[in-house]
């Protein structure tokens, strides 16, 4: 069975990665710092939502590349194998990193979790179960970039990425269509970094490439806002009975079977929406950061006849994403106001 390339791994969060300077030992383990870069969801989620819900996002997957100093600027050289398709609130690290060398990262998002890589170490991602079917990002960025990085070295659309379409071309300082020069000048980087600390004095860019240290795990900064390339996100909520409507799981009540049931806004002009119980009904058009109240009534159909049962709603709209709204269980009595 395939396994991913050594160097890159899925880190803990961010409190647990290990110091840069020495070892340490914890009840008789000995751990040594490793030199690697580390691409942090924190840095590039902005805005956008990680959670687990329609239009959020769900996994990214990033690319490291070594940039080399020109007299053009600064241009790509290497484009380390890409990550696997990793959750939105876990780390990458990469420690395939040659030490005094400068890197930048390109970030690809995905509103969906059923992805793998076309092959391993392929930017390039298709649905779960088939090797043809192409999923695009829905958001891109990139990383450490600073103003002037060019060049495509191992990007999407080249032969090294098995000639996928090239994705999130508006990517902040780079010009997919530059070839990267031929007369690289020495890194920018300190020679000192061979050693275990930085030279003294020298303070790394917060928002150009990273510098590889030795013994040391260096978050890449300098992220640029996500750009969504897909079809325009949607703020919504939604409303399922199974979440604590009916705490039981079931349609079936002791008051009769629930068939449908109809959502509307407190306080809102509008028409209801109405969905099966089992189903989900979805209001949309919403503002980020508002908390709503829904109002949701449902019959059900019992031996003695048809009851009413209400019950509220409570969720606070995120942009760009379709949140679950909680519910308080279905009765025949009055919904509370608050």
């Amino acid at each position: 069975m395939f396994r991913y390339p050594r160097y890159l791994r899925l880190l803990a969060p961010s409190w647990l990665l290990l110091g840069a300077c020495s070892t340490s030992s914890v009840t008789g383990t000995t751990f040594t710092p490793v030199t690697a870069i580390v691409v942090d969801p924190a840095q590039f989620l902005g805005g956008v939502a990680c959670i687990d819900a329609p239009g959020a996002m769900r996994s990214y997957v990033a690319t490291l590349y070594e940039v080399a100093s020109t007299r053009a600027g600064l241009v790509r050289t290497r484009a380390l194998p890409s990550s696997a398709p990793t959750a939105c609130f876990r780390q990458v690290q990469f420690q395939g990193v040659r030490v005094g060398a400068q890197y930048v990262a390109d970030v690809d998002g995905y509103d969906r979790d059923d992805i793998v890589p076309l092959e391993p170490g392929s930017r390039t991602v298709v649905a779960s179960g088939s090797r043809t079917k192409t999923v695009p990002p829905r958001w891109t960025t990139s990383c450490g970039t600073g103003p002037s990085v060019i060049g495509d070295a191992g990007r999407p659309g080249s032969a090294k990425d098995g000639g996928a379409e090239a994705s999130g071309s508006a990517r902040r300082g780079i010009d997919a269509g530059t070839p990267a020069p031929a007369e690289a000048l020495d890194a920018a980087c300190p020679a000192q970094f061979v050693t275990v600390a930085p030279p003294s004095g020298w303070t790394p860019p917060l928002n150009g490439p990273v510098c590889a240290q030795a013994q040391a795990s260096l978050i890449i900064q300098g992220c640029a806002p996500l750009q969504e390339t897909g079809v325009p996100s949607v703020t919504g909520v939604m409303v399922d009975l199974f979440n604590g409507a009916l705490p039981g799981g079931s349609c079936t009540t002791a008051l009769g079977e629930i068939a449908t049931f109809s959502v509307s806004l407190r306080g809102a002009p509008g028409p209801s929406k109405e969905a099966s119980c089992g189903g989900s009904a979805e209001l949309d058009g919403l503002v980020d950061g508002t908390s709503y109240v829904l109002d949701v009534m449902a019959t059900a159909m019992g031996e003695a006849g048809t009851e009413t049962l209400t019950t509220s709603c409570f969720a606070t709209a995120i942009g760009g994403v379709v949140v679950p709204a909680a519910c308080d269980p279905l009765s025949d009595a009055a919904p509370r106001d608050d």
